[in-house]
């Protein structure tokens, strides 16, 4: 039965989300081969030159206006609340059509912005992978959207990973990830698992693991099969909701863990890792639970 699941999950693991370009023409009768990425408020985000721009619907023809009408309605088609929760704010996005990184980002010198894309990769001379991450005000539920591209014959697999730098009882203030490969994913839960302080200790003195604590860490994760494709664009949402990660892509969901370590109070950072060239990245959202702020009323002293 799970093989058959399995199996069935693949045959409709579909991109829906496919970039869109188009010729568009303003109502002078000028022409722009652009590619489509969003429409808000009666207004059309596109990428030109690999610099976003906004355009007022009305300033396009006709037909493009009947046309980016049509292709929004298709993007919003099938979108579940799970998959783009609505009762979450964003607290950050790039496009990376900037010339440089948003001051927001945390990254190594290898990793760089091009066309508009970002890639992320490890210090040549660096055993350690690659990141580029962004740090907020403690959370506890998140939501990562992102686009992602297999390009080049060292593209591998990355990960994007939520930890918080405060916490010490990790290394690194490790908390969750999801790792994706062209024919694997894995979701790990790095607080109470792999990456706990005595946990990694023992995994690094080189004398291995007991018996029971290879029992704990396969209850720290979930792997399962998968297959895509190289020079093709997906989209990639990661969710984390009290003590349970949820992996989506193009859509679909592919893949859940429910373990302690999920549920982090404050997660303070969220990012990409990859050790190879070649993985392209766009189009990066991150929501989150608003803060619920208390409000103690005074009560008057008679």
């Amino acid at each position: 039965m799970k093989l058959l699941l399995t199996i069935l999950t693949l045959l409709i693991l579909q991109p829906i989300h496919a970039r869109e370009f188009r010729d568009l023409t303003n109502s002078e009768g000028n022409k722009i081969k652009a590619e489509l990425l969003d429409l808000r408020d009666q207004k059309l985000k596109i990428r030109f030159k690999g610099r976003v721009f906004e355009l007022p619907m009305d300033k396009l023809s006709q037909e493009d206006q009947i046309f980016v009408a049509k292709w929004q309605a298709n993007r919003n088609e099938g979108k579940s609340e799970t998959e783009n929760p609505s009762d979450m704010e964003t607290i950050f996005e790039d496009d990376f059509s900037g010339e440089s990184f948003d001051e927001q980002w945390h990254h190594n010198d290898a990793s760089m912005m091009k066309e508009g894309v970002l890639y992320v990769t490890k210090e040549p001379d660096s055993s350690h992978p690659g990141g580029s991450s962004v740090r907020f005000e403690g959370r506890k539920d998140m939501h990562i959207n992102v686009k992602f591209k297999f390009s080049g014959p060292e593209a591998k697999g990355f990960m994007v990973k939520f930890g918080d730098k405060q916490y010490k009882g990790s290394h690194a203030g490790h908390i969750c990830r999801v790792g994706v490969n062209l024919k694997n994913i894995v979701l790990l839960d790095s607080k109470t698992g792999g990456f706990k302080n005595e946990i990694f200790k023992m995994k690094q003195s080189g004398n291995g693991l007991d018996e029971a604590t290879k029992k704990l860490l396969k209850e720290k994760e979930f792997r399962q099969s998968i297959t895509l494709e190289k020079e093709k664009w997906y989209q990639l949402a990661l969710q984390t909701k009290e003590d349970v990660m949820t992996l989506f892509i193009d859509g679909e969901k592919i893949a859940e863990l429910k373990s302690a370590g999920i549920a982090h109070e404050n997660k303070t950072l969220a990012g990409i890792v990859a050790s190879n060239t070649g993985v392209a990245f766009d189009d990066f959202t991150l929501k989150a639970t608003p803060i619920k702020i208390s409000v103690t009323k005074n009560t008057a002293i008679k």
